[in-house]
């Protein structure tokens, strides 16, 4: 069931992507980033009660597809937001958010076989809700930024 799987994830993904890359445009990545980290904090709060059978395979393509379509989300406003933020350097950020991404995969396959499933999911549910709070704290240092009219990067290293 592994490529029907990829098939559900992948699909739900790019609907997503495609949704949200035109929302996006009125409601601003905020609110994306809202959604897709409650896609994936109801998720995980899910699996984590969950008790699978084999009669479940509905409710595992549910998780797949909800899954991807957080994961359309990601990947569409990052890269958003990526483009906004770095416009002068935009080879360099994409490239360091490649080399991030391979990295956290690395730390990810290395670390499946010594932590228990309940592990993963409350370190997985840990990270999303960090990423929420920093990206909160970036959009507010920006808007600060933009009232005073310095750069994000003149302000941090100012004070």
């Amino acid at each position: 069931m592994v490529g029907y799987s990829m098939i559900c994830f992948g699909i739900c993904g790019s609907i997503s992507s495609y949704i949200f890359g035109k929302l996006a445009k009125c409601t601003g990545n905020l609110a994306a980033f809202i959604v897709a980290s409650a896609l994936n904090v109801t998720s995980l709060a899910l699996m984590a009660v969950w008790e699978p059978s084999s009669d479940d395979q509905y409710l595992l393509f549910a998780f797949i597809g909800a899954w991807g379509f957080a994961d359309g989300i990601w990947q569409s406003q990052i890269n958003s937001l990526i483009s906004s933020l770095f416009a002068d350097r935009y080879e360099t950020a994409f490239g360091c958010c490649r080399v991030l991404q391979g990295l956290a995969g690395i730390i990810v396959f290395t670390l499946s076989n010594m932590l228990c499933m309940m592990s993963k999911i409350i370190f997985t549910t840990a990270t999303c809700i960090l990423s929420v709070v920093l990206y909160i704290a970036m959009e507010v240092i920006g808007r600060r930024s933009r009232a005073t009219g310095t750069s994000i990067g003149t302000e941090i290293y100012v004070k």
